[in-house]
């Protein structure tokens, strides 16, 4: 069954509302949504162009795990946001999921202060029992999972595209994607594995990088910013969001 969830979720481009309501119609008959998926909707062509089988294969030859809300493997404060995705596919080991996250984010042109702050901050969180969750961009993203493989503390990257390498975004970081999960961390994302980035799926995956978190806390970054963004994702779930000042 979770094949054919796989395959919608190629159709609807990982929209977590289409989703829900999918779930809900069909009562969670997957098999059935997939032979009704070529409605107007979503375009006549559209499941004739994916296969179910081909692409769940995909999954088990890149070793990637998908997880539902509906599984124990879930993470659990995710479950609780108004938005929560349907499902997240999950590069790296899932148990990752089930620890305390907490979330450090910012600007990708960051200062030297930015850059110390992220560690002077970073470092004691992660040798504390958190596990890091960022969103793999350059900056102050990069810096957050940096310091946690340097504590040997699992870390967790958010991404806007597929976990897949060939569209893994940004490229240049594909190296650290590849550190963080051969160190016990993961990189998820609710987005079919090979879907490259779009201008709304960076701020939909922000929602999940606070909502899977204890708390947030704001490095450095613009007023108008996907940085800020997840500031205000954490405030409306009810996260406690924390700001470094000017000059600690």
């Amino acid at each position: 069954m979770l094949k054919y969830l796989n395959a919608v979720n190629y159709i609807v481009k990982g929209k977590a509302e289409t989703l829900h309501e999918l779930e809900e119609k069909y009562q969670g008959d997957w098999k059935l949504a997939w032979r009704k998926i070529g409605s107007p909707r979503f375009g006549e062509a559209g499941n004739s162009e994916i296969k179910p089988d081909q692409a769940w294969d995909q999954l088990w030859k890149e070793k990637i795990l998908m997880i539902t809300i509906r599984d124990s493997a879930f993470p659990p404060a995710l479950k609780q946001i108004f938005d929560p995705p349907y499902l997240l596919y999950v590069r790296g080991q899932a148990d990752a999921l089930k620890n305390e996250c907490f979330s450090i984010v910012g600007t990708r042109a960051l200062s030297d202060y930015g850059k110390r702050a992220s560690r002077d901050l970073g470092a004691p969180l992660a040798r504390a029992g958190f596990t890091l969750v960022s969103g793999l961009a350059r900056g102050i993203d990069s810096e957050v999972h940096k310091v946690a493989l340097e504590e040997n503390a699992p870390t967790i990257s958010v991404l806007g595209c597929g976990v897949s390498d060939k569209v893994l975004y940004p490229q240049s970081n594909l190296n650290l994607a590849h550190r963080i999960i051969d160190s016990g961390g993961a990189i998820i994302s609710e987005y079919p594995i090979d879907m490259r980035a779009q201008q709304y799926t960076f701020p939909q995956r922000n929602r999940i990088i606070s909502g899977m978190s204890k708390g947030v806390l704001v490095v450095e970054g613009d007023i108008k910013s996907g940085t800020m963004i997840t500031a205000k994702s954490a405030l409306d779930q009810n996260r406690d969001v924390f700001a470094v000042p000017g000059s600690i």
